[in-house]
């Protein structure tokens, strides 16, 4: 029976795994959209993954490889994958990590289970709204198996849990020294422009000018040999033409994302969520009733489309459920409202801490 999958982005396993003879069904995932079904991952490191299939063993550069699905896996690891669809993040965390202490991941053919397992549980807890919980899987993954394809993924992810928490100083440095890891052990340059784009993100001091001009510059370099960063910064770019009332452009930025297959979840939500943006904002302009109602019903089905398939992508779900909330209101109605409050209390109990969290509960008071 297939087991499983691993929810993230680009990385698994740990740090070097030769696995036993038995035939296994992995699954290699690359970012260029293409998939290695029914095959043996023999090994798996910061620099090259490679697998069997039909006695002909294939090499890849980590950096090309979006994620890995493994075959076999242990109990905590299925309990945590049915929490996680049951909208239990915290209880997921704790099963990730029960099953990263296994003591089958001391045997070779389960050692991957050491990275994935805090992986997954910081990327759950962080999902949880427990963003020092997170913040200390990702250590514990940095100092314990920094040889992981896993390990650039783990600094980029602990940088966006710092950045999530307010501490922008500390994603800084996060940031800095996955750099510095890609100048020491020379590392794909894709590692290099991901970080690149969180340091942009994360400086609130750059222009929204500035801010243009060296997303485009990112997509130039980008486009076809990193499509993961590009896609990122499609993102943002499109971001900047939202806040610039350029609605059609940043529509056609996100809707290329959406129907491209090599983006991952997180990319995938931050397109849908500025869609609603696209239509929320537009809807607060000029135009009549029927008009602004339609853009708002569109807003919230983008809104709604990243609570109930990428909620676990928290930089985005928190906000997602913040916005569903004020176009069910905007939208009028008794019923509307409720459904409103409904959003915007689940945004303060899943999200606890974050800026949208403190918005939905002004909203709630504000009622």
């Amino acid at each position: 029976m297939r087991r499983l999958l691993s929810l993230l982005p680009p990385f698994s396993l740990p740090s070097v795994f030769l696995l036993a003879p038995p035939a296994l069904a992995d699954d290699v995932f690359l970012t260029d959209g293409s998939v290695h079904r029914d095959v043996q991952v023999l090994e798996e490191t910061i620099r090259e993954v490679k697998w069997r299939k039909d006695r002909a063993t294939t090499a890849k550069d980590a950096a090309l490889v979006l994620r890995v699905r493994h075959d076999r896996t242990v109990a905590e690891w299925e309990e945590a994958l049915q929490a996680l669809e049951a909208g239990a993040p915290e209880d997921a965390a704790r099963l990730f990590r029960a099953a990263a202490e296994n003591e089958r991941a001391a045997r070779t053919e389960y050692a991957w289970l050491k990275p994935y397992g805090l992986y997954e549980a910081g990327e759950a807890f962080r999902a949880a709204g427990r963003i020092d919980e997170a913040i200390a899987a990702f250590d514990d993954l940095l100092k314990n198996h920094a040889g992981s394809r896993l390990a650039p993924e783990a600094y980029r992810r602990k940088a966006m849990a710092q950045r999530l928490k307010g501490d922008a100083e500390g994603s800084t440095r996060t940031l800095r020294a996955l750099l510095a890891e890609v100048d020491a052990k020379g590392l794909a340059d894709r590692w290099r422009h991901e970080a690149t784009l969180d340091l942009l993100l994360v400086d609130a001091s750059v222009s929204a000018n500035e801010r243009r001009t060296k997303l485009v510059a990112l997509l130039e370099t980008t486009g076809e040999t990193a499509p993961t960063v590009a896609s990122r910064a499609k993102v943002e770019l499109g971001n900047v033409y939202v806040a610039e009332k350029r609605y059609k452009d940043a529509r056609d930025y996100f809707e290329g994302i959406v129907k491209d297959p090599r983006g991952d979840r997180e990319t995938v939500a931050g397109a849908f969520v500025g869609l609603g943006d696209c239509y929320f904002r537009n809807a607060g302009g000029f135009g009549d009733g029927a008009e602004k109602a339609g853009d708002y019903k569109r807003a919230l089905l983008a809104y709604l489309r990243v609570v109930t398939v990428y909620r676990s992508v928290s930089e985005y779900a928190g906000k997602a459920f913040l916005y569903a909330g004020r176009c069910f209101n905007l939208l009028g109605g008794p019923e509307n409202q409720k459904r409103a409050q409904e959003q915007f209390a689940r945004c303060m109990r899943e999200f606890p801490g974050t800026p949208w969290a403190r918005d939905a509960e002004s909203e709630l008071r504000g009622r």
